[in-house]
């Protein structure tokens, strides 16, 4: 498949990239001022990822691809947590 091809079937599945960027950048931007003295290498590239799946579902709440993403950053982030216990052991 061509790349534009993909652009274009994925403006099917989850709306025109034009209405989703800005709001992903927007709830980004906020993510960004917000990272806290405790954050863990790993975590907030994951939650932010996490944040960007649940626009997706937004605009198509029956996507179960995005749902399954979701599970899977939830899952990296306990691994980033997990590494991050045991270096301070």
């Amino acid at each position: 498949m061509k790349p534009e091809e993909i652009v274009i079937e994925r403006a099917r599945s989850y709306g025109p990239p034009g209405d989703f960027w800005p709001a992903c950048e927007a709830i980004w931007l906020i993510m960004d001022a917000m990272k806290g003295p405790r954050l863990v290498p790993g975590v907030h590239t994951n939650l932010k990822m996490i944040v960007m799946k649940a626009l997706r579902l937004c605009y198509t709440p029956d996507h179960k691809d995005s749902l399954d993403d979701i599970v899977g950053y939830k899952i990296c982030i306990e691994e980033c947590l997990r590494k991050m216990n045991d270096k301070a052991k």
